[in-house]
């Protein structure tokens, strides 16, 4: 299909009557498609602009001091869609500008106007009912060769769920980091390809008696390991990366001062579906307090059991005495002369029940 535009003129004679026909024939078919392309893609946006809720398109005539705005613009900024399709003052947009960021919004204007340089900023807008939403906004002022601002086009969105998002991304992670500090849990990520450490959070280089300025290496963890304890946690760190399951272990390390400490450590293999290598990401805790309150605790259960263990002797000692001294004191109430060799013996007996006698008046005579 093409398209021509033709244009005729008559040519009169001395009679005034027409004498010919002069035109002009053009073709025009490009013309109108460049036309229908430009009507297709404004519709396009349009309809696009509707299927994005929240996102609205502006126009400022700033010789005018008119902004045209689409439905999706008036409806963030709380103004009448019919009024503002058909322009009104920029004041009527920002009026709802919460107060703390108007004069931030204003200087992007006037910076933008200025410079011809990109505006952006994003900032909040007070509803009717009284909520805030958060807005992206982007434009750029187009000037005349003198540099007198023309009009100023741009488009806003609403970020409101997006910083909503990040807020609460934010407050996790500092959940996440007050838990740490309290628990004293280390962070760290791995390469597994190149055994590099990625990340290394102050509480993981503390866990191995270094600064948070120090720098410290996977080679520096595997050289502070117990030379006893570092191929089991070598070991474990391989299976679990060989079998993508949970790594755990706990193993004794030495500070750089040599005092020895215990970590418990644990982790898991991330992997990534860009193909980048995977990392081990982990946590390590100082347990070296629960494993000495452990060993004091055994070491009194030893003490105790040794204690138990010397009044039973001392028992069972003590009960076949006690049968030899009755008979000897019986022995010794009656008229039979003992020899002289066991005056000694007499005198013993005596003693033993003599004393036998006071505890049983104090009350402390134990069997």
């Amino acid at each position: 299909l093409e398209f021509r535009r033709v244009l005729f003129r008559s040519i009169f004679n001395g009679q005034g009557a027409i004498r010919e026909w002069v035109g002009v024939h053009t073709d025009i078919t490009e013309d109108r498609k460049t036309r229908q392309a430009l009507v297709d893609t404004d519709e396009r946006l349009r309809l696009a602009l509707t299927a994005a809720n929240g996102v609205g398109t502006w126009d400022w005539d700033v010789p005018n001091n008119r902004v045209y705005a689409n439905e999706g613009f008036a409806r963030i900024y709380g103004v009448d869609p019919e009024k503002a399709s058909a322009g009104l003052p920029i004041s009527e947009f920002a009026r709802n500008i919460h107060p703390d960021d108007t004069e931030r919004v204003n200087e992007a204007i006037e910076v933008a106007m200025k410079t011809g340089d990109d505006y952006r900023v994003e900032y909040r807008l007070v509803q009717s009912d009284g909520s805030v939403r958060w807005l992206s906004a982007v434009g750029k002022c187009r000037c005349d060769a003198s540099g007198v601002p023309l009009r100023f086009p741009g488009v806003a969105v609403d970020i409101t769920e997006m910083r909503r998002a990040d807020e609460a991304l934010r407050m996790s992670e500092e959940s996440h980091r007050i838990a740490a500090e309290v628990t004293q849990l280390g962070h760290c990520r791995l390469d597994t390809a190149t055994r590099t450490l990625l990340s290394s959070k102050p509480i993981f280089k503390a866990n191995y008696g270094r600064r948070a300025e120090e720098a410290f290496t996977y080679e520096d963890l595997l050289s502070s390991i117990h030379p006893e304890d570092l191929p089991r946690v070598k070991d474990a760190v391989q299976t679990a990366i060989r079998e993508d399951s949970i790594y755990r272990a706990e193993y004794r390390v030495f500070w750089p001062d040599g005092s020895l400490h215990w970590i418990s450590a644990s982790g898991r293999l991330i992997r990534f579906n860009d193909g980048t290598t995977p990392q081990m990401a982990g946590v390590t805790l100082d347990v070296t307090q629960k494993h000495l309150s452990e060993a004091a605790l055994l070491q009194t259960e030893k003490l105790a059991a040794v204690g138990r263990l010397a009044s039973s002797i001392a028992h069972e000692i003590n009960n076949p005495l006690e049968a030899v001294t009755n008979l000897l004191y019986l022995a010794l109430g009656s008229n039979v002369t003992l020899p002289a060799q066991n005056v000694s013996l007499k005198q013993a007996v005596l003693m033993r029940k003599g004393v036998e006698d006071d505890e049983i008046e104090a009350g402390t005579l134990h069997a």
